[in-house]
């Protein structure tokens, strides 16, 4: 299961903001990033428009030309007051981008206006996450966390599950216990869980009761009213 977060960091902070500090009144928005052949090369589609305070983008081509982190860039197409640029972006030295790269992390949306940038990451794993929030502690990348959620599959909606009851089903079986012999007891699920005994067995005999209705109901005889 993917995580995303919501983050605000500083373009001092951001090595892709700092090509747009001395343009910081421009609203730069991320079409997508496209990871190259080389593991150092990020390529960035960028939608650039003007504000009441700098109605005109173009001198935006001068703050790229003049950034070493930018190898080439080229204009794909204007539409109204937006444009969209296509850049070959290599981050010289640390970065939060690089940080992404390296744990397999993807940026999903984001905008940058006025020096602050606001970004949606997508991680594959809880693991991939922990590995860029160390990451940035390591390489001092300060940025704060406005909202975390779980990326559910489709399935987990068709089934019916609420996500207390997908976390308890996946705790009970990464833990083992729905194998022969148990591994895991009800009492060890609620304990990682930080819920009672009670909260857990009920909250496992729910999830599994919508499990087996929803993938089974034709086969079952007689309706069953939900605990």
């Amino acid at each position: 299961m993917s995580i995303e977060i919501d983050i605000r960091i500083d373009a001092d902070e951001f090595a892709f903001g700092q090509v747009f500090q001395t343009m910081s009144a421009l609203r730069i928005e991320f079409d997508r990033i496209v990871p190259t052949g080389r593991e150092d090369e990020f390529l960035p589609f960028v939608w650039v428009a003007g504000t009441q305070t700098t109605p005109d983008p173009e001198g935006i081509e001068e703050a790229f030309a003049s950034s070493d982190d930018i190898a080439e860039f080229e204009l794909l197409t204007i539409v109204e007051e937006k444009r969209l640029y296509r850049l070959q972006w290599q981050p010289s030295g640390t970065s939060l981008l690089d940080g992404v790269r390296q744990t397999k992390g993807t940026i999903i949306e984001g905008f940058g206006e006025h020096g602050i940038w606001t970004l949606r990451l997508r991680f594959g794993t809880q693991a991939d996450l922990s590995r860029f929030d160390n990451y940035c502690q390591n390489h001092e990348i300060q940025f704060a966390l406005d909202k975390l959620r779980d990326v559910y599959p489709p399935d987990v909606f068709r089934l019916g599950l609420t996500p207390e009851q997908l976390e308890a089903i996946r705790t009970a079986y990464n833990q083992g216990y729905y194998e022969i012999p148990r591994k895991a007891s009800q009492k060890d699920i609620s304990r990682l869980l930080g819920i009672s005994h009670q909260a857990a067995s009920e909250r496992l005999r729910r999830a599994n009761k919508k499990i087996i209705e929803r993938s089974m109901g034709p086969l079952i005889d007689g309706e069953t009213e939900d605990e």
